[in-house]
C-alpha cells in the first residue's frame, strides 16, 4: 500500500466516521 492510498483511506473512513456520528447526533435530537 502506497503512502498516497493510507492517505486517501484514512480520509474516507474520517469523512464515514463524521457523517456516522453526524447521523447518531441527530437521531439522538430527536
Amino acid at each position: 500500500m502506497t503512502v498516497e492510498t493510507a492517505r486517501r483511506e484514512r480520509a474516507i473512513g474520517s469523512m464515514v466516521g463524521l457523517a456516522t456520528s453526524d447521523a447518531v447526533g441527530t437521531t439522538l435530537e430527536f
